[in-house]
């Protein structure tokens, strides 16, 4: 069993199976097409979250010194 390969990027929208979709599976099957865009929308949120973070962090450093000088 082999895993989908995700990409950071947001998927406008989820495909909804059709009843004439044929079963096709594999990494582009159409099987598949749902849950690796579901994978693409967690893994962008993901790196968004962990950028904020970091941000968070790099403002509170700054915020801090910049009090530090002032008193």
């Amino acid at each position: 069993m082999a895993n989908l390969t995700e990409t950071p990027a947001w998927e406008e929208g989820i495909y909804q199976f059709e009843t004439s979709d044929p079963v096709m599976g594999g990494p582009n099957g159409i099987d598949n097409r749902p849950t690796r865009q579901l994978a693409n929308r967690t893994l962008y949120l993901k790196t968004e979250l962990a950028k904020a973070v970091a941000q968070i962090g790099t403002n509170k450093t700054e915020a801090a010194q910049a009090y530090a000088l002032k008193t």
